[in-house]
């Protein structure tokens, strides 16, 4: 590394990362006679390690960079992307949530394989609303641990949080708003400013198949395509770890079917991990994995 290295989407970039994340020109790495210089070159910055780099910082050889969903090392010679976040595998090892005394989740081991469809199950109160809150780290583990590819998921939630989508069982997207309006807010609000909007919103509506209604407003919308349009919010950013809560509720055994359906090919083909809390076992067996909770917060086999 002799010279100043652009890192970006753009083409002609020194070292080009194409991903939605990324900006044309993110980045860029000055040799100094002693050291190199990391210049972010956009608001949303990145990571070195674990720390948040807002715009300049020296690093050294072995040091790891982290630049949308991409992870580079810098060794003595050259710039070398050693992760290029389009594969997510989640490790759940000996976990145990108590709170209040009570045991919510009750050592709890698996595992789950980059582009797997999941299914967690279970009945009233068998805790899947809050095996979900664990695998996206919004609940801390009274022991074990939630692992994304290796990392400890809560010591590394920044450094994941923008591979990581999330559903609500509640669509929160404007009633009042076209379909192709939301998804041009959302890609203004998660993408970098330099993002060709028609290009994210067009890839987008091909992947909940909505290029059809994109000129309608989301009122007018039946309820299985209006939860296309809050999946189609998340996917804007190309998430590669996806949770649904009850994507299907509401919706009549056809429609329910349509969306396993939906679901499945956005796991298959993009490698995508997408796992759904869910009651409803009428479509199931569309999922590659069912992870089904007992009452007391246990796995049952």
């Amino acid at each position: 590394l002799n010279q100043v290295v652009m890192i970006g989407r753009d083409p002609t970039c020194t070292l080009q990362l194409d991903s939605p994340t990324v900006a044309l020109f993110h980045a860029r790495i000055k040799p100094d006679r002693n050291c190199y210089y990391l210049e972010s070159l956009i608001d949303d910055g990145m990571y070195r390690g674990n720390r948040w780099i807002e715009k300049i910082v020296t690093i050294e050889p072995g040091d790891v960079v982290t630049i949308g969903c991409f992870t580079l090392r810098l060794s003595d010679t050259e710039l070398e992307i050693i992760d290029r976040g389009d594969s997510i595998r989640l490790d759940v090892r000996e976990l145990v949530l108590e709170t209040r005394g009570k045991r919510r989740l009750d050592n709890l081991s698996f595992a789950i394989e980059p582009g797997e469809f999941v299914a967690i199950v279970g009945g009233s109160g068998a805790g899947k609303s809050t095996l979900m809150q664990a695998l996206l780290g919004i609940e801390t583990p009274t022991n074990g641990g939630v692992y994304i590819n290796g990392a400890n998921l809560r010591q590394s939630y920044d450094l994941y949080r923008s591979r990581i989508g999330y559903v609500p069982q509640d669509d929160i997207i404007h009633t009042n708003l076209t379909v192709e309006a939301v998804l041009s807010y959302a890609a203004r609000l998660r993408l970098p400013t330099d993002t060709n909007i028609k290009w994210a919103v067009d890839r987008t509506l091909a992947q909940i198949d909505m290029t059809h209604r994109r000129k309608a407003t989301v009122a007018n919308l039946s309820g299985g395509q209006r939860k296309r349009v809050s999946i189609g919010v998340e996917l804007i950013a190309d998430p590669k770890l996806f949770f649904l809560d009850e994507p299907t509720s509401g919706l009549d055994p056809g429609l329910d079917r349509q969306m396993m359906q939906l679901l499945r090919s956005l796991a298959h083909k993009d490698r995508r991990t997408i796992i759904l809390v869910t009651h409803a076992v009428l479509n199931i067996e569309l999922c590659d994995r069912i992870i089904f909770l007992g009452r007391d917060g246990k796995l049952c086999y």
